[in-house]
């Protein structure tokens, strides 16, 4: 009998599921099934937490798709295993009779993501997986997919009434589209296909009463990705997003199922490199970008950096060719270390949503094939305005600034998680070199989360007893409005202004914060620290974590000629104007170079800990040794300052020279303004604070603004890189106070804190 379209599609996503298995013996297969086999070996039923209508991961039903897809994975121990079936089909029956049903009382199904979500993305996928298994298939789709739609409400609009949108509007899409193709419904394949492509377009910012300026979920022309209206989520929500449509895309193409037109693939492939690449580092997916999920245990930076990279495996199979060739580039370089490739096939919870399948092995084994060269490593200033996170990227690190201002939150408390991500936008840096991340390897669960890299803090022994700040409050944001900075080609540097948490939840420390981003050194500076509180104030340098011992680390501590031998556990402080940190058997290391010297504080310290997420697993004790370095502000702090240097991924050699000759000048770090001058890349830059005009460094402003200036003596012509990082729409009048002097005002008005270039002439050019 021939196959209704139905029939076709279903069959479509069920390949995109399995793949074609021609080869179980073969090495992608056997990582595949080796992942497959442990999720399906997972207990069944988390239930036994605190809250089980706050814990998203308190449902069987995650372990049932994990079997599932074990049952049908050839060369799985479970494959075609009858007892593996019978516990399947059973734990639906018992799913649907006990947790999933149109009965169930109201307060059993407050969990919107649960019902909405989480639990239909496990069943289609069961009920696909398994439909040739089940006894007259089409009644448990009825029975499953009529639940399904008793949300369907909820589906056209969340529940403050508003139409969904971003992560939540796709995975919705998603869910009506297999529903539609299980029930031979057309209505929800078309509804599916009418809402994805306003997904792929640019958001705006709205004003919504009682919180002032937000962002609506989606992408923005800098590269942002918001959710929540207040975080940056590219790493999270934007995650999901990218693995639901990858999947679909690549399920049914060439069918007249989902549909896309150019101008959407061509959206999609431009976010692809603006949006996600810049933060992705060798496999890891940025902390700074990924909401609250960071304080997750299962999913660490380097497991949602290989969801991002499953994604756009599957994205290789679907795009134009010219937009594929260069997709597979990129993959060849982030894959490159045979870590990042194996960690692809690992999953780490059974809670992930897009677990490791078959037609993994088959997408890889695709792009080995492929005669596309590898790509360089991507360079490059990013400066995401409207997530107030910049980055950073050289051929031999990257490096990262969060931060937080009027409109984007501090962190995201929900769900009893990130209970202490307190300070992570208070100028939290993050540095990338080597192999990829030191923020994985259960950093978060040990580390001393008041001493992050760049915060300036006020250091309180009550900090874990404070009330958080609920986000959709003004309480959760900046009382400033400069959080941001300006790009001129590879380098940029940025600015925050903000008032710190001291007390509970009164803000009392008063700082201003600039990095400056240069090719081989970051310059970071910090003014008008001052404190009412006895809390002490500390600026710290950095807070790595110790790699794990069969990586064989140890920390190599150099001041001048000189190395530091520590104990464990005791603080040494040490006057110094420079410091080595490497990590043996490593051979480059991070410098640091403190202008003038300065007293700093180091710490190797031991710590255990938990996740802070009460209700996952309270008891995952983790370990791990850190290494802080710090400057103390002392008590009560007046207008204090700091100011050092970080010189990346650098050898002995090139660290000591460039504290005996350094490529830099800081020539005003005050609250009126931060200015540096980096002499080998010819470049000025300027942040100005103050809200009235102010001369600096031979520039006069009219207002709060960032500046980079080049001026190349060959040719006379300078370039001018100008920013609004308040992003309050206003004009900013600059004058250049050389001969010939110029003047100029520049628009900011929608720009969300982008930079707008000039080129002028400042003098003839030099006689050839």
């Amino acid at each position: 009998m021939e196959q209704s379209k139905f029939d076709v599609w279903r069959k479509c996503w069920e390949a995109y599921l399995l793949g074609e298995q021609k080869n179980p013996e073969g090495d992608y297969e056997q990582q595949v099934i080796a992942s497959v086999d442990r999720m399906a070996a997972k207990e069944l039923d988390f239930r036994g937490y605190e809250d089980e209508s706050e814990c998203t991961v308190s449902s069987p039903i995650f372990g049932l798709r994990a079997k599932a897809l074990a049952y049908r994975t050839r060369g799985s121990r479970f494959y075609r295993d009858p007892d593996e079936l019978r516990e399947v089909k059973d734990g639906l029956e018992d799913f649907y009779r006990t947790d999933y049903n149109m009965d169930l009382a109201p307060e059993r199904t407050e969990n919107w993501w649960l019902f909405e979500v989480g639990a239909p993305l496990r069943i289609l996928d069961i009920l696909v997986l398994l439909y040739d298994d089940l006894n007259e298939p089409e009644k448990w789709i009825q029975k499953f997919t009529d639940v399904i739609l008793h949300f369907k409400d909820a589906y056209l609009r969340s529940s403050h009434g508003k139409p969904e949108t971003g992560a939540n509007l796709m995975w919705k899409c998603h869910i009506l589209l297999l529903s539609g193709i299980l029930r031979r419904e057309q209505k929800w394949i078309d509804w599916a296909n009418s809402r994805i492509p306003t997904l792929l377009g640019y958001s705006h910012a709205m004003q919504i009463p009682g919180m002032g300026k937000i962002y609506d979920d989606g992408f923005y022309p800098d590269g942002s990705f918001i959710q929540h209206y207040v975080f940056s989520y590219t790493g999270g929500y934007g995650k999901h997003f990218l693995s639901i449509l990858a999947g679909d895309l690549f399920a049914f193409h060439g069918q007249d199922c989902l549909t896309l037109p150019r101008e959407s693939l061509d959206f999609l492939f431009k976010m692809i490199r603006e949006a996600y690449l810049p933060l992705l580092y060798k496999g890891h997916m940025m902390d700074l970008c990924r909401g609250r999920e960071p304080s997750r245990y299962w999913c660490q930076d380097d497991a949602a950096g290989a969801l991002v990279l499953r994604a756009l495996l599957y994205l290789t199979g679907v795009l134009p060719q010219d937009q594929r060739k260069e997709l597979e580039g990129w993959l060849k370089e982030q894959l490159a270390l045979p870590e990042t490739r194996k960690k692809l096939f690992y999953d780490f919870h059974p809670s992930a949503e897009y677990y490791a399948t078959p037609s993994l092995a088959d997408r890889l084994r695709a792009l080995d094939a492929s005669s596309t060269a590898m790509a360089a490593p991507l360079t490059g200033h990013y400066n995401f305005g409207v997530m107030c996170k910049p980055v950073h990227r050289t051929a031999r690190y990257a490096f990262a600034v969060s931060m937080y201002s009027r409109n984007i939150a501090c962190y995201e408390k929900l769900m009893k998680e990130s209970n202490r991500f307190w300070h992570v936008s208070d100028g939290a840096t993050y540095l990338y070199t080597g192999s990829g991340s030191g923020y994985c390897g259960d950093y978060y669960a040990a580390a001393d989360m008041q001493r992050l890299a760049g915060t300036t803090v006020e250091r309180s022994p009550q900090r874990e007893d404070d009330p958080y700040y609920s986000w959709y409050l003004p309480e959760a944001r900046n009382v400033y409005a400069f959080a941001g900075g300006a790009t001129l080609g590879n380098a940029g540097i940025a600015g925050q202004q903000y008032r710190g948490q001291g007390k509970g939840k009164k803000r009392t420390l008063e700082i201003r914060k600039s990095w400056f981003m240069f090719e081989n050194e970051i310059v970071c500076l910090g003014s008008g620290i001052s404190s009412p509180t006895d809390n002490p104030v500390e600026t710290i340098i950095l807070n790595d974590r110790l790699l794990q011992e069969q990586e064989k680390g140890s920390f190599c501590i150099l001041t001048g000629e000189s190395g530091l031998r520590l104990t464990e556990g005791r603080e040494m402080t040490v006057l110094t104007d420079r410091l080595f940190v490497s990590q043996v058997p490593d051979k480059t290391g991070n410098g640091y170079l403190f202008p003038g010297g300065a007293q700093v504080h180091i710490l190797l310290a031991h710590r255990r800990g938990t996740w802070n997420s009460t209700k996952l697993n309270p008891d995952h004790i983790s370990e791990n040794t850190y290494l802080t370095v710090w400057i103390s502000h002392g008590c009560q702090p007046s207008q204090a300052a700091y100011a050092y240097a970080i010189l990346p991924a650098c050898t002995e050699q090139e660290w000591q020279e460039a504290a005996d000759r350094p490529s830099f000048t800081i020539l005003e770090n005050s609250v009126n303004a931060h200015a540096v001058k980096s002499l080998r890349e010819g470049l000025l830059g300027i942040n100005f604070w103050q809200e009235a005009p102010c001369i600096c460094a031979g520039v006069e402003c009219s207002t709060q603004a960032s500046i980079l200036l080049r001026e190349e003596k060959a040719t006379g012509e300078t370039t001018l890189a100008v920013a609004d990082p308040t992003k309050q729409d206003r004009q900013i009048a600059l004058r250049i106070l050389t001969e010939p002097e110029h003047a100029t005002t520049i628009d900011t008005r929608n720009s969300d804190g982008g930079t707008t270039i000039i080129h002028f002439q400042q003098k003839p050019a030099a006689r050839s």
